[in-house]
């Protein structure tokens, strides 16, 4: 996805690039706060050794850190990984529309047991 190109292109400094891949990797794996994801990633996780960087004392407040640089250009990221995932698997984007204007109304008479003369409504 050439997202170690992008971050570096974003003047992640080394440290920061690992954290902020860790808080990336920990998100989809270990969804968790900074404190714990730190503590998974210093005593559980072999997300390190997978980055080649030394997570073994990474701090909570490394990981805070790194996320509100991800956060700052989230709009650069995004962008780019839909990008990069467009030319990977050939798709075209399409927006799909769907009308659920009427669907808090079904389940008001499903859960009220509302029959279908609608003679309870009043009761609600």
């Amino acid at each position: 996805l050439k997202l170690l190109t992008l971050l570096d292109q974003l003047s992640f400094k080394s440290s920061q690039l690992a954290c902020a891949l860790a808080n990336i990797i920990s998100r989809m794996v270990f969804p968790a706060s900074e404190r714990k994801t730190a503590t998974w990633l210093r005593n559980t996780s072999a997300t390190g050794e997978l980055l080649g960087a030394d997570l073994s004392k990474v701090k909570d407040m490394a990981l805070h850190r790194a996320a509100d640089k991800l956060l700052h250009h989230q709009d650069e990221i995004e962008s780019h990984l839909f990008d990069t995932a467009q030319d990977l698997l050939d798709f075209m984007p399409s927006v799909t529309l769907y009308d659920l204007s009427n669907t808090y109304v079904s389940l008001i008479v499903y859960y009220y047991g509302i029959g279908d003369d609608w003679s309870g409504i009043n009761d609600i």
